[in-house]
């Protein structure tokens, strides 16, 4: 088994966090077999809502797949209790935010794609945002100020 941790980082205008909600979010992946290290053509969708049963059907998994090159199983969890959010403090710096079981496959790339939650300064909450080429706009009327995401990177790390 091995964690593997997706960071991110970026700049907050007016945010005083970002959240991934669980257990319905869905994180979009390029994913890569650890036995040949090919890399998926596709971005893979995998939430903790999605229970697939394993293959041994004892257990379930987020996510199961057979790597269509060496035809070895790929297993990945994610795993809720490690979810947390990008505060305000954070900015700038990568951070992990969750960290995902892989057995037989490595994250590679992320797309930050919807369904994020961002709190801004003045408490509102604003839900399912689209973060697109690494941004993401919206005016906060208790504030009354515009609130964003700007430059947002991600990439992943052995935990």
């Amino acid at each position: 088994m091995v964690k593997i941790g997706l960071q991110i980082s970026g700049t907050l205008e007016n945010v005083a966090k970002l959240v991934a909600p669980q257990p319905d979010f869905t994180y979009f992946m390029k994913l890569q077999c650890a036995s040949c290290q090919e890399v998926t053509d596709s971005w893979v969708a995998v939430s903790a809502a999605e229970q697939v049963a394993g293959r041994s059907g004892r257990n379930t998994v987020n996510f199961l797949s057979v790597c269509k090159f060496c035809h070895k199983e790929k297993v990945m969890n994610v795993l809720q209790e490690t979810n947390t959010p990008y505060l305000k403090d954070d900015e700038d710096r990568f951070k992990t935010i969750i960290a995902f079981d892989c057995r037989g496959v490595e994250p590679v790339e992320f797309d930050f794609r919807d369904g994020w939650t961002v709190v801004s300064d003045g408490g509102r909450e604003f839900t399912d945002v689209a973060i697109e080429d690494g941004e993401w706009v919206d005016f906060d009327e208790q504030l009354k100020a515009s609130v964003g995401l700007y430059d947002m990177k991600s990439k992943f790390v052995k935990v």
